[in-house]
């Protein structure tokens, strides 16, 4: 095995739903969803209907191989527009080796700031952390 990459649908517990837009995107929407239809980027639902995505999880990668993480990615970005889906989400640190292939397919970013805490009895664990980049699981966040 060279690698594993899953990916789940969370619909029955867990939705994103757009309440309202700012004016100027309740607007230009309809001109958005066109151009965005034309260009084969996920649409903006109305207000009311919520995100439909599949949350990516998993990816295990023998020696960070750029093809075989290339390949498994396709297929899930195929798996989620064959389906009703309308995004592939996917939690990646950007010290990770396969970060810029991510990059390479998204449409739209979300960077946040990961944070590491520990009690004063887990200070000896904390300080025997290597430096590799972590493991973000979008599913459980």
């Amino acid at each position: 095995m060279v690698g594993t990459f899953a990916c789940w649908d969370q619909s029955r517990f867990r939705q994103t739903v757009v309440e309202r837009y700012a004016t100027h995107l309740y607007w230009t929407r309809p001109v958005y969803n066109c151009w965005a239809s034309l260009r084969g980027l996920p649409r903006l639902p109305k207000p009311g209907a919520w995100f439909r995505f599949l949350t990516a999880a998993l990816p295990v990668i023998l020696d960070d191989d750029p093809q075989v993480f290339t390949a498994l990615l396709r297929a899930l970005i195929e798996r989620a527009a064959s389906g009703p889906y309308q995004y592939l989400l996917i939690g990646i640190h950007e010290r990770d080796p396969l970060f810029p292939i991510v990059k390479m397919y998204q449409s739209t970013s979300y960077l946040t700031r990961l944070y590491h805490v520990c009690w004063e009895d887990g200070e000896s664990l904390r300080t025997e952390l290597d430096t590799r980049p972590p493991y973000l699981e979008l599913g459980c966040l």
